[in-house]
């Protein structure tokens, strides 16, 4: 394979802009672990090895800041846990965290298992038209959901459509600021611009209309909100304000919502590829679960499942890349970082190399049979980052998308339809592109 080419002052802007996925994939094949990718002026910092990442997000977190990262969500999510620092971070982190333990998340398996089946007369429609569907939006449809009912407990399905076009425009909007050379100067111009004030003045409109809602009747409610309201930090004895939850809420629902309907898509699209993996997860599932409901107990009785989740994420994780900023010079596997570089680490490099993972472009779920490989070293393996600021949805996650699949794979049958091939398109998640067309077939009663 030949070398990329570096072009004078652009250096690989133009293939980066063309295909920055396969570019970060050929940059550490061709450099290593630690790899620079010229863009024009500026100069990224690309970290893939395990050891490197490990470095980054774990060993010497602290000189790894989020800085400039923010300036991608800020404009829409304001300061919350994902783009704090410091003593605000280590707040936002003790009150919010408890909220997503694995013993309360799994208290909501049948809000979850409630939310998924009234989506049944809608699939049913669709099995009856026999005409292709686009499954990404089907996907975005049941997510926001589930995560309205486990964040709110109400249905703000009557503004669904509202809803979903609000995130699709704020999406495209700081979709244009990661990608922007002049960030910052990128960021004030989307928030200046109409059709994004319109976008956040919907979001804001729903979520504060439900938290001012919540204050004033106060019920006791079993959802994230009330876990959050309630929440006191055991330190300073102070509570999340409401702005605080409005940025706490808006955070989860966009990437519970968004990331775990791609992931989602994903599966549906890796599976239909595969028809023998396909069959024994429907066998699993069958034998599990036959005709009656989902308990939260079963949850564990699906190991086949949570395997092929598990190498869908491998595959394609949905935040396919993260950005760090250095505060001080540093030295990640024999390389020298100078201080204020931008570093980036991609688990979707790191999850394709071959002397960690044989075969690694192949859909294989066996390689979780007994959880993440034993022999792989730590950070071979990371769809939900890692360290002090690994993602909170590590568990909400893998539990969605175990009870989606599980419920609909029982009643439906999908089927790719020809003549689409489908690529990752990468903005601030990994989309399929153009989409997942795909035939919903209703099982026999």
């Amino acid at each position: 394979m030949e070398p990329m080419r570096s072009y004078p002052v652009l250096g690989l802007l133009p293939q980066f802009g063309r295909d920055p996925v396969n570019t970060l994939v050929r940059l550490a094949q061709e450099q290593g672990g630690v790899a620079v990718l010229p863009l024009g002026r500026r100069r990224l910092y690309i970290i893939t090895s395990p050891t490197g990442v490990q470095h980054v997000l774990k060993d010497n977190a602290a000189n790894y800041v989020k800085g400039r990262t923010m300036d991608v969500p800020r404009p829409l999510l304001g300061e919350n846990l994902v783009s704090a620092e410091g003593e605000t971070w280590h707040r936002l982190r003790r009150l919010v965290q408890p909220a997503f333990s694995r013993r309360r998340l799994l208290n909501m398996v049948d809000t979850i298992t409630a939310t998924v089946e009234e989506f049944y007369p809608r699939w049913d429609a669709l099995a009856e038209a026999r005409r292709p569907v686009d499954i990404v939006p089907l996907m975005m449809e049941i997510t926001l959901a589930v995560i309205a009912r486990l964040m709110f407990t109400v249905d703000v399905l009557e503004e669904e459509e509202r809803l979903l076009a609000a995130f699709d425009t704020a999406l495209h909007a700081l979709n244009r600021i990661a990608w922007s050379p002049w960030p910052r100067l990128s960021s004030l111009y989307i928030r200046a611009l109409p059709s994004f004030r319109r976008a956040k003045a919907t979001l804001d409109d729903v979520v504060y209309r439900i938290i001012r809602e919540r204050r004033r009747h106060a019920p006791e409610r079993n959802d994230l909100l009330s876990m959050l309201m309630n929440a006191e930090d055991p330190e300073t004895g102070t509570r999340l304000s409401d702005e605080e939850l409005r940025n706490q809420a808006l955070t989860v629902f966009l990437a519970g919502h968004e990331t775990t309907a791609l992931a989602l898509s994903w599966t549906w699209y890796l599976l239909a590829k595969h028809p023998e993996v396909d069959r024994r997860f429907r066998e699993e599932v069958q034998a599990v679960l036959g005709h009656r409901t989902l308990q939260k107990e079963d949850v564990e009785r699906l190991p086949y499942t949570r395997m092929v989740i598990d190498e869908v994420l491998r595959l394609y994780p949905s935040v396919w890349v993260t950005a760090r900023d250095t505060a001080d010079e540093d030295v990640v596997d024999g390389v020298t970082i100078p201080p204020g570089a931008r570093v980036v680490i991609s688990p979707y490099v790191t999850h394709r190399y071959p002397d960690l993972w044989p075969a690694p472009e192949a859909f294989d779920p066996e390689r979780f049979r007994d959880g993440v490989p034993k022999h792989l070293p730590p950070f071979a393996y990371y769809p939900f980052s890692g360290g002090p600021r690994k993602c909170l949805g590590y568990f909400l996650a893998p539990l969605e998308m175990t009870i989606v699949m599980a419920l609909l794979a029982r009643r439906y049958r999908l089927t790719l339809v020809p003549g689409y091939p489908v690529r990752p398109r990468p903005v601030l998640t990994l989309r399929p592109a153009p989409g997942v067309y795909m035939w919903v077939e209703r099982h026999a009663a």
